[in-house]
């Protein structure tokens, strides 16, 4: 007997994913903690959105986790099509996903290296009865941003973007809206939190 659950990672591709302050790169890591979380998953059925500027359904809801590590290579953020960071059409998707299968709720995990105070008041709101947990993963020293050209990325100004991880800000929005903040580790105990988190 299967237990009846459903949760949807939704992983964070914008460019500041590429940073390299955490080896050997943010993005590269993030695949590494996947494919260990993933396998972790016992019951239920799992699905993988990513998101940048616009958000697309990697792997609809499925009881193989497998099939989703098989794609965890090929994730970049130079595979999306439009730059930026949207997480709330992200967890637009995440939450029909979950509607669709049948259940009143369900686990979103949003894996990013940050997020603004707007976007977690909008994802409150969008989210109804299923729980949210983010795994924040970065340094709050941060790192410039390596592009596929070999130059770094800047902004409008031309000053090279150094995207830093603010612990301080995330842990005060989890205290505000409830949710299960993780930060990455290099052991397993980020996972396990995770894990802990789901109300099945």
């Amino acid at each position: 007997f299967q237990k009846k659950h459903a949760r949807v990672i939704v992983l964070d591709l914008s460019y500041s994913m590429l940073a390299r302050d955490v080896s050997p790169t943010r993005i590269d890591r993030v695949r590494f903690k996947l494919v260990d979380l993933l396998k972790s998953f016992k019951e239920g059925e799992t699905g993988l959105i990513c998101y940048a500027g616009d958000a697309f359904v990697i792997s609809p809801l499925t009881n193989d986790p497998s099939t989703i590590v098989s794609m965890l290579p090929g994730l970049s953020p130079n595979i999306m099509p439009v730059p930026g960071s949207n997480p709330e059409i992200a967890i637009k998707l995440a939450v029909d996903l979950i509607n669709r299968s049948g259940l009143n709720n369900g686990h979103i995990i949003l894996v990013t290296d940050g997020i603004e105070k707007k976007s977690v008041s909008n994802l409150e709101n969008l989210l109804g009865p299923n729980n949210l947990s983010i795994l924040a993963v970065g340094t709050g020293e941060g790192s410039p941003i390596n592009l596929p050209g070999g130059d770094f990325l800047k902004d409008k100004n031309g000053n090279i973007v150094i995207p830093k991880l603010n612990k301080k800000s995330l842990l005060k929005l989890s205290n505000i809206y409830n949710f299960t903040l993780v930060f990455m580790s290099m052991d397993d105990k980020d996972i396990e939190k995770i894990i802990s988190s789901e109300d099945i």
